[in-house]
């Protein structure tokens, strides 16, 4: 009998959602991380029929801790969705984005992230500094007249910009991150 069997299944009788534990068993704990894709497509969106069972956003990984610490790889297109479901849930902790590089299929998604635009969110974005510039600088082009109509400074929510050098260490909650060039253009 597996750990987790259903008592009914084990020929015992059970009410609900109880389990039967054999001797050795240990029971099924919450898990301390749980990480979900909401996009996964490089260069350019690819929603329809031929992309469900993947997706068809650009790169976006929520990982969470089982405390609630939110930390968000990648900004493509994926993320509008994670920002709508943050919001149902009424998210209300601090949310970190790594940013693995400033190419626009990562980070296309942050002018769609709606917690960005609630006055109560904290919103920590990291990423490397990279010869061609800062993070802040890749942001503050993407987010104006005429590539978009709204500006970074418009913002409603608290935004912390943090350009960690290469090659060096860097806390996230309790994750340590480390960026390193991978032969990947610039």
């Amino acid at each position: 009998m597996r750990c987790d069997e259903p008592a009914h299944m084990a020929g015992g009788s059970a009410v609900g959602p109880c389990k039967v534990m054999s001797p050795g068993c240990v029971a099924p704990q919450k898990p301390s991380m749980r990480v979900r894709f909401f996009g996964v497509r490089g260069s350019t969106p690819t929603p329809g029929p031929s992309t469900v069972r993947y997706g068809g956003n650009t790169v976006c990984v929520e990982v969470r801790l089982a405390d609630g610490s939110l930390v968000i790889l990648d900004a493509g297109t994926g993320i509008r969705e994670l920002g709508a479901e943050l919001m149902r849930e009424e998210h209300r902790g601090p949310i970190s984005l790594v940013l693995t590089h400033v190419h626009w299929d990562h980070i296309q998604g942050v002018p769609f992230f709606t917690p960005a635009f609630h006055p109560g969110a904290q919103l920590t974005l990291l990423g490397a500094t990279r010869e061609s510039g800062s993070l802040r600088d890749a942001l503050l082009r993407q987010m104006r007249p005429p590539q978009f109509p709204i500006t970074l400074a418009q913002l409603s929510a608290r935004v912390d910009i943090v350009d960690v050098p290469r090659d060096q260490p860097f806390e996230v909650g309790p994750f340590r991150v480390t960026p390193v060039d991978l032969n990947h253009p610039d």
